[in-house]
Parts: structure tokens; C-alpha cells; sequence
């Protein structure tokens, strides 16, 4: 997850409504991907969000640590 942008000619095809910790997806806490040819974005609206990234579903460490603050946009390539 970086500071990607999603190429202007791709089409927004699903999103989820805004959430707290309190009511955050499930499938997002724990390891999961996007479907093939997928970007996923993130926009943190108030607080940090911490992501970290895996390398499988079974690593245990992350390779990645990215935080997220307020107003800022972390975008994962397909």
C-alpha cells in the first residue's frame, strides 16, 4: 500500500460505506486481497489507520507498515 494513484481511465466498481473501529468490516481485520486487477484505496476521514501487509495468508510478520492519518488516501496496487 503506498501513495498510488488509481489510473483516471478505471471505473469505481464497489466501496463500503464509512466505518469506525467500532463497525469496521470483519474480512478487513484480518488477511485478505483484493480480487485480481484490483485497486483498493483507503481514506482515514478522522483518527490513524495502521495497515500492514502480508506477503501470504499465513506470514505472521508484515512486510509492509504503512500509516494512514486524517485526510490522506493509501492505495494498494492490483
Amino acid at each position: 500500500m503506498s501513495h498510488l494513484r488509481i489510473p483516471a481511465n478505471w471505473k469505481v466498481k464497489r466501496s463500503t460505506p464509512f466505518f469506525t473501529k467500532e463497525n469496521v468490516p470483519a474480512a478487513l481485520l484480518s488477511h485478505h486481497n483484493t480480487a485480481a486487477g484490483v485497486f483498493g484505496q483507503l481514506c482515514v476521514m478522522e483518527g490513524t489507520v495502521t495497515y500492514y501487509g502480508f506477503a501470504n495468508e499465513t506470514a505472521t510478520e508484515p512486510e509492509v507498515k504503512v500509516v494512514i492519518n486524517a485526510g490522506q488516501f493509501a492505495t494498494s496496487p492490483p
